[in-house]
């Protein structure tokens, strides 16, 4: 495939590459080499689209960030030692390119000019030294000279110099003579070679990074099965988390629309996280258990995602020994998942009540409210209360003045006496112990000791199981 634009070829994959198609090459050369070649016209909006995503992507790695046609620069010198030098920064950002399913160069120099056209070259390189720039640069196809040429003849001049002279390479063009240049090729190609070799300044203007964002993706298929659109919002929670990190925000909310057909409503999708953060595997095992449970009312054509603006939160340091926030963020993912599976008003927070009654000592909170602070008794000597409570008192039997269930019970603690309630019509009058059967299983049970209780009402009861 190439892709092409006033009727010569801008890029070129590896399969037509091979069969001789390269950048500049005209159509019917092009078909010449490859009959079976698919020759695309370049669409402007949808490759700035594409870019400007990118750019919001890299600036997780630095806030220095800009476009250059169809490249993305970044100055990185200042953020080498944070992500463990230049290797390691690339590969970063190979991996992280990877995760969002495109392919990708990465070229370093020391001017930006000289790293946007080691990008071409196949495989990408790195040149730091600035005295070995144009040895570096030897093997780039002049074409990468075509952007800056400022009038209609030096378009022709260059494709004339390249196809009737065989001039190709840089190396090449830079051996010939540079007042014949200039009167060829004009000013504004000696001027890129000059700031790419490093002889003159070459400013940049450092992209703006939105405090909202809003993208999309459309799916190569259109699809009514809702698990189908797990590949495409992965993508986007990639590139929303990424943008994230680069402002170093977080949110505890990211809003996502399945298109349809026209004159359907969009499906909503909304993924709410316990606290903010801007972990995109989090946020796409969120997706992941609501897209199991979504019906939606017709096929997807595209998915569409808002986020913003968000609220500032640290980036995560290596630590040695696991730290207690990492704890909390697993119990946040644990939570996360259940309320996506099960709804929201399916987890509830369980809080403290002033009252010793085992009945009235809790309620069950929404997990957004703060539990508030624990009663003052809550931490009086007494007999350990279990996890485990029975919605109603069990009534058991006593057999040779022993509590029995299954077994004869043995007290092993108590008395713990409870006795309240008289004035709101909820008396209790009770002795709690704790006992446990021959098998070693512990109960909390009680005996009822009010007279105002009926008869049927007396005797020993399980209010409780412990482990």
């Amino acid at each position: 495939m190439a892709v092409h634009e006033a009727g010569r070829a801008l890029q070129v994959n590896a399969s037509a590459r091979h069969k001789g198609v390269v950048p500049g090459i005209g159509q019917a050369g092009a078909l010449g080499h490859c009959p079976e070649l698919h020759w695309v016209a370049r669409m402007p909006e949808a490759e700035n689209d594409f870019l400007r995503r990118k750019l919001w992507w890299l600036s997780q790695w630095t806030p220095k960030v800009c476009r250059e046609d169809s490249l993305l620069l970044a100055e990185v010198s200042g953020s080498l030692r944070l992500f463990g030098g230049l290797e390691s920064l690339i590969g970063q950002m190979t991996e992280g390119m990877r995760g969002l399913e495109t392919p990708v160069h990465i070229a370093a120099a020391c001017t930006p000019r000289a790293a946007a056209w080691l990008s071409w070259h196949n495989p990408p390189q790195i040149a730091l030294d600035r005295a070995k720039l144009a040895q570096a640069l030897a093997g780039i196809d002049i074409e990468c000279l075509r952007p800056y040429a400022d009038s209609a003849g030096a378009h022709r001049n260059l494709s004339m110099m390249r196809e009737g002279l065989a001039v190709h390479r840089l190396k090449e063009l830079l051996q010939l003579p540079r007042q014949g240049l200039r009167q060829r090729l004009g000013a504004g190609i000696l001027r890129a070679i000059d700031q790419a070799l490093g002889r003159i300044p070459d400013p940049r203007s450092w992209e703006p990074i939105p405090d909202r964002i809003e993208l999309s993706c459309e799916l190569a298929m259109w699809s009514a099965a809702s698990e189908q659109l797990l590949p495409a919002g992965r993508k986007l929670l990639h590139e929303a988390c990424g943008w994230l990190r680069g402002r170093q925000r977080g949110v505890a909310l990211i809003t996502m629309q399945a298109m349809h057909r026209p004159g359907t409503p969009p499906t909503p999708i909304a993924l709410r996280a316990q606290r903010a953060h801007h972990c995109a595997a989090r946020y796409t095992l969120l997706l992941a258990e609501k897209l199991q449970q979504l019906q939606l009312p017709g096929e997807v054509s595209e998915l569409r995602l808002q986020c913003g603006p968000g609220e500032v939160i640290g980036n995560p340091s290596a630590n040695l020994f696991p730290l207690a926030s990492e704890a909390e963020e697993e119990w946040d993912d644990l939570l996360e998942r259940l309320r996506a599976r099960l709804g929201r008003s399916s987890i509830r927070r369980l809080s403290r009540l002033d009252d010793h009654r085992p009945e009235f000592a809790h309620r069950l909170l929404p997990l957004e409210e703060p539990p508030g602070k624990w009663p003052a008794h809550a931490t009086e000597p007494g007999l350990p209360r279990p996890i485990w409570f029975l919605s109603r008192p069990l009534r058991i039997e006593e057999r040779r003045n022993r509590p029995f269930w299954h077994s004869p019970l043995r007290l092993l603690a108590g008395p713990e006496r409870i006795e309240t309630g008289w004035w709101d019509g909820h008396e209790v009058a009770r002795d709690y112990f704790i006992a446990c059967d021959e098998e070693h299983t512990m109960y909390w049970i009680y005996r009822e000791r009010s007279r105002a209780q009926a008869t049927a009402a007396q005797g020993w009861f399980i209010h409780g199981y412990f482990g």
